[in-house]
């Protein structure tokens, strides 16, 4: 009886391996129906090589690369930024910054930094030289104009925390 029971059991495992195996091929379709279309951009080896306005398409029933002539309206055009000395300075800029604490410790700044994060302000730490030696200012900003950072130090006094509105110069 235990023989007859072994018998059945790898006959059962064979049977389901089968069904594993053979199943899907049934069902699915065959593998001619298949077809895949695939079109893939060639990069040319010499810059220039194409036109301007053109880009290089590898179709799948050619064997060498075809330009495709695109509108002159999708061209990139090459951007030149002005000189930096044309850029505002952050002062010129109007930017403006709420201080809201000066640290001996750098956990403690880090650590008003990180609840002020959680709460959704823009904030920094930043180590500076003070007259007791190396401090660390706690700060909420940039805002670009003083009636943004004077909105910016009410949600503070509503979170519980003072502040001074600063510029960058100080």
């Amino acid at each position: 009886m235990e023989q007859d029971l072994k018998q059945r059991l790898v006959g059962a495992a064979v049977i389901t391996a089968l069904a594993a195996i053979f199943l899907p091929m049934i069902f699915d379709a065959p593998a001619e129906d298949r077809t895949a279309t695939s079109a893939s951009i060639a990069i040319p080896n010499q810059p220039g090589s194409l036109a301007r306005n053109q880009i290089a398409y590898r179709s799948p029933s050619a064997q060498g690369i075809q330009p495709i002539n695109l509108p002159e309206t999708q061209i990139l055009k090459a951007h030149t930024p002005s000189p930096p000395s044309s850029y505002p300075s952050a002062a010129q800029a109007g930017r403006w910054f709420i201080q809201v604490g000066i640290f001996g410790d750098e956990d403690n700044a880090k650590s008003l930094r990180d609840t002020l994060r959680k709460k959704g302000f823009a904030t920094d730490a930043k180590q500076i030289q003070g007259d007791q030696g190396l401090l660390y200012r706690v700060r909420v900003g940039p805002e670009l104009d003083k009636s943004r950072a004077e909105k910016t130090k009410i949600r503070l006094q509503l979170n519980g925390l003072k502040g001074i509105i600063i510029s960058p110069s100080s």
